[in-house]
């Protein structure tokens, strides 16, 4: 998965999933290296990164509830996982109790 938010300043956010990487430890500093192979595997070109003002890493899927179901208590959609930083807040601020 790759996605590119270009801005105005000529720079731009990168959202980058490389399945080589994907055993890569959350606390292991993202480098320039990195981004530069994760892109060329992606998209089998050079883009030639030239910099990095912040990186991180997220794994959304080894945050979700240990069960879905606990008694009367049934957890789906957004309520039961952390959203990507990709995505949007969707249920999360959509539905409450009545």
């Amino acid at each position: 998965m790759l996605l590119v938010f270009p801005f105005r300043d000529g720079s731009c956010r990168v959202v980058l999933y490389d399945y080589a990487r994907a055993g890569a430890e959350v606390t292991e500093p993202v480098t320039l290296d990195e981004v530069r192979g994760g892109l060329a595997r992606v998209t089998g070109r050079d883009f030639a990164p030239r910099g990095l003002r912040w990186s991180g890493r997220y794994r959304s899927e080894s945050r979700q509830v240990p069960a879905y179901r606990h008694g009367r208590v049934f957890l789906a959609g957004d309520a039961a996982h952390t959203h990507s930083p990709a995505g949007a807040q969707g249920m999360n601020t959509g539905l409450q109790e009545p």
